[in-house]
């Protein structure tokens, strides 16, 4: 006899919301999705603010939906408690960070913090970098350069003026610090092994960006918009390094004189490249890295601090910065980067990977008996798969946020497509996903599958409606398949939910804009199989775990209760 297999099925981005304005999954075709709701008990969870651990108000995001399910409990996130750290003026009496600082006075070195300059509260939030350079220029620290990673993501997409003018309002009240480069997150914060837009972050960081070659294009050669991922071709050089800055040149040549171009110092002000940018339809996410000031390398005797306390879009730039070298981008960039980055010490907010060995000012607070380390207590065989995108939060997040790898668990990474934007490719890689599903099913091994599908959240984020819709469609189809080998097929049953919304709500009435940012909306929770289930009681996404332990027949932990 078959196994009735389990599965917990993650959309990404998938919120729920009234109105159909600008909500591109109510305007999309979806008759599985909405057979499913009419036939199947269903409820809607809250996965923002306080239910997932962070303060009222703020949305939800990809890291604590994951850690909130996967855990089945509330965990308080590390927004939340930084934000209470400072309410105690934590920074200007951490015993680490003073020692730091009073080594880089007594060096005369220059303190360089690092991070998404953003009050969105995903990633990181710019009260934190506020309380660094007053903790700086109580010390008395004289040289503090900024390097300000642009958002245009979790906040609106043309917002970065208003983030810029308020840092230079802050550091003129606290009496030191200046803005010394500007960067989109599209280079400094990629997470998906595109090592040329990282190393573009990582060269305006040390001031080597006069060593590149940006020459534009021939007249009348039309740039293409996909950028090759590090490692993809055999062929792939350091000319591909610079691919954007052509892009950029091609499309707005007066806003990129040649001269600026081939030195790659820019040094102007960052009011007249926001402007050339915007006229150039180049937003806040994928401003090219470009240097404000002179003489702002980050030196032997220098500090750095990365002040983002979320891990997963730090890592790959923390890296460069560290010196670590994973295989992955030996093989991509043979022989280009340097053993490090050299300066006296790098600080980050928390711990971005196990092998970074710096120092940090926020450990994470261990989480254990989540609903994976229960199921594999058992020996239930789990089959965990993502696309890169949301590769990490399947695996370390939903795991309360540890580097483990089960006995009886099984992950497939399917590589997210090589692509400048998902709105080019609002399909993803989830037929993939589909498919790689539909053969471990095939082999009766597997008891539970815990599947994500990132297309709502990633394609939500490129603000394009209509790719939205299509992306949502996409979805549907893929439910649709889940649905006929799961529960038609094996009497098997599929829990559908979702990690926080998005693509339901894509126009910002206030701003009277896209809106490309997580929402607060809830999201929805469908039990689709034969068997009862009782949602009375399911009001949040901490509840799942527990009600799928139940599912399965098991006791749940204290620590979920």
């Amino acid at each position: 006899m078959k196994k009735q297999p389990v599965a917990l099925v993650i959309l990404d981005g998938w919120g729920v919301r009234d109105s159909a304005f600008f909500n591109a999954i109510a305007m999309a075709r979806t008759p599985c999705y909405r057979s499913l709701l009419k036939k199947y008990p269903s409820t809607q969870l809250q996965a923002s603010g306080p239910a997932v651990g962070l303060p009222d108000g703020f949305a939800g995001n990809s890291e604590v939906g994951h850690l909130t399910m996967g855990a089945g409990r509330r965990i308080k996130q590390l927004l939340s408690r930084i934000d209470e750290a400072l309410e105690s003026d934590y920074f200007e009496q951490n015993v680490l960070l003073h020692e730091k600082l009073e080594l880089l006075k007594k060096n005369n070195g220059t303190l360089h913090l690092i991070g998404l300059l953003s009050d969105g509260g995903v990633h990181s939030h710019e009260r934190h970098l506020y309380a660094l350079i007053a903790a700086a220029v109580h010390v008395g620290i004289k040289k503090i350069f900024i390097h300000a990673i642009l958002d245009g993501r979790d906040t609106p997409p043309q917002s970065a003026a208003l983030y810029l003018e308020r840092l230079n309002a802050e550091c003129t009240r606290l009496g030191g610090g200046s803005i010394a480069s500007i960067m989109g997150r599209f280079y400094a914060m990629d997470r998906d092994e595109n090592w040329d837009r990282t190393l573009l972050a990582f060269e305006c960081l040390k001031g080597d960006l006069k060593s590149a070659r940006t020459d534009p294009p021939s007249t009348g050669s039309q740039p293409s918009l996909k950028l090759r991922r590090a490692g993809r071709t055999a062929s792939h050089s350091m000319q591909a390094v610079h691919t954007d800055i052509s892009i950029h040149c091609a499309a707005r040549p007066e806003c990129f004189p040649q001269e600026s171009v081939s030195k790659g110092l820019y040094e102007r002000p960052w009011q007249e490249i926001l402007e050339c940018s915007y006229s150039a339809a180049v937003f806040d996410e994928y401003i090219v890295p470009q240097v404000l000031l002179p003489e702002t390398r980050i030196g032997q005797t220098d500090g750095v601090i990365l002040f983002n306390f979320r891990a997963d879009r730090m890592r790959q730039l923390a890296g460069m910065l560290l010196g670590v070298q994973p295989e992955v981008r030996k093989k991509a960039f043979p022989g280009v980067f340097p053993a490090t980055c050299s300066c006296a010490w790098v600080l980050s907010m928390t711990r971005y990977s196990s092998e970074f060995h710096n120092e940090v000012l926020f450990e994470k607070e261990p989480v254990s008996h989540t609903l994976l380390d229960e199921l594999e207590a058992i020996g239930k065989e789990v089959f965990v798969i993502a696309e890169t995108e949301k590769y990490a939060h399947v695996t370390y997040f939903f795991s309360g946020g540890r580097e483990v790898i089960r006995p009886h668990e099984c992950r497939e990474l399917v590589p997210s497509l090589p692509v400048r934007s998902y709105a080019d490719a609002p399909e993803m890689s989830a037929a993939t996903i589909t498919k790689k599903v539909l053969s471990a099913l095939e082999e009766d091994r597997f008891d539970f599958f815990l599947i994500n599908y990132a297309n709502a959240d990633m394609v939500g984020h490129t603000g394009n409606f209509e790719s939205a819709v299509k992306a949502v469609e996409c979805l549907d189809a893929q439910l649709q398949a889940l649905y006929q080998a799961f529960v038609l097929e094996r009497q098997g049953t599929l829990f559908i939910t979702a990690d926080h919304g998005n693509a339901e709500e894509m126009w910002d009435e206030v701003a009277q804009a896209t809106k490309t940012a997580h929402t607060a909306n809830p999201v929805p929770l469908m039990v689709v199989g034969e068997k009862t289930v009782d949602l009375k009681h399911v009001s949040e996404l901490a509840d799942i775990a527990p009600l799928i332990l139940q599912f399965f027949g098991l006791a749940v932990p204290v620590e979920m209760k």
